[in-house]
Parts: structure tokens; sequence; C-alpha cells
């Protein structure tokens, strides 16, 4: 009976242990998105000439929110102009921007990365 009994308990243990691993999991995966897309929000904001292509390493002074993420690698922004996926560099879009926000965190020796883009016009947004 007492085997039966250290059987259920070692049981729901293991269970809870792995329930709170996927728990911060998530959590770590939802922190990184914020900042992804809070960062997409904000060039958004942006009139289209200010937004500047290159890449841009994004800062906990500006995102607090990066201080959460275990070792965390510094994210990115990086801008350029769009290129159609049938196209070739030499039909880019002077008026369209491809935003990309990556961040990325190692947990446990395993890289993490979460990855947002989104494309901005000159004139606003396309409608068809």
């Amino acid at each position: 009976m007492s085997t039966i009994l250290i059987a259920g308990i070692l049981t729901a243990v293991f269970a809870a242990a792995g329930t709170y691993k996927q728990i911060r999991r998530t959590s770590l995966d939802r922190t990184a998105t914020k900042i992804a897309s809070t960062d997409i929000e904000n060039v958004r904001k942006l009139i289209f000439t200010d937004v500047s292509v290159g890449t841009t390493q994004l800062s906990a002074a500006e995102y607090p929110d990066l201080s959460k993420l275990p070792t965390s690698v510094p994210a990115t922004r990086t801008v350029a102009y769009y290129v159609p996926p049938s196209c070739n560099l030499a039909c880019g879009n002077q008026d369209a921007k491809n935003v990309s926000v990556v961040v990325n965190w190692t947990e446990k020796g395993l890289a993490r990365q979460i990855t947002l883009e989104t494309i901005i016009y000159k004139y606003g947004v396309i409608k068809k």
C-alpha cells in the first residue's frame, strides 16, 4: 500500500514540475513576443522617412522587459527596402520597408528566438 502511495506522490510531483517548466517557457515566449510587437507598433507610429534602413539593437532602457529574459542576447530590429518574393534585389520597392524584430534568449543552454515581421508603406495602409 505504501509503495502505491509513494508512486502516486512522485507522479504528482513530477507532473507539477513539468507543468511549471511549460508555464515558464510560455511566459518567456509571451514576454519576448510583447517586446517584439511593442517595437513594431512603435515603428508603425513613425513617419515613413524616419524609419532608417539598417539594424538597430533594442535597449533595456527602452524595453525593460528584456531584463526578464534569462541570459538575453541583444534583441534587434532590421529594416530593409521591401523586395517581393518573385523579385531580385534590383526591383526592390523604395516605397515599402520590411521591418523584422528578433528577440533572442538562452534558457538552460537552449537558444530560443521570437521573430515578428511587418511591411510598412510610404502612403500608409494598402487597400485592395
